[in-house]
C-alpha cells in the first residue's frame, strides 16, 4: 500500500498524486532521479483510489485485463455504475495501460 500526499501549496492535483504513486511503485526512473531499481515492487495490478473510498468485501481488485472504474462496486452508488456522474474514485489497471 502506498499513500501519496501532495504537500506543497499548489492547487491539489489528483492525477499527479496517482502518477507519482505508480511511478514509485514501478520504479520508473525516468520520472525522477530519486527513484532507483531497488524501489520496484512486483505487482500485476495497480488500484488507485481516493482516500474517502474504502475497499468492499468480495470485490476482486486483482482483475485488471482492461482499465476498470471500480466505484460501481461500492454501496454509495447502490452497486450501480456512476459513470455519468463520476469517473474517479477507484480505478484498476496494469502498467501496460
Amino acid at each position: 500500500v502506498f499513500v501519496v500526499e501532495q504537500f506543497d501549496s499548489q492547487t491539489f492535483n489528483r492525477g499527479w498524486n496517482f502518477n507519482v504513486g505508480v511511478a514509485i511503485a514501478s520504479a520508473q526512473k525516468s520520472a525522477s532521479p530519486d527513484i532507483s531499481d531497488g524501489m520496484r515492487f512486483d505487482f500485476d495490478c495497480a488500484v488507485i483510489q481516493d482516500i474517502d473510498y474504502l475497499p468492499e468485501k468480495g470485490v476482486d481488485y486483482a482483475d485488471c485485463a482492461v482499465p476498470m472504474q471500480l466505484s460501481s462496486e461500492i454501496d454509495r452508488y447502490n452497486w450501480k455504475t456512476p459513470y455519468m456522474k463520476s469517473a474517479g474514485g477507484i480505478v484498476g489497471m496494469n502498467l501496460a495501460h
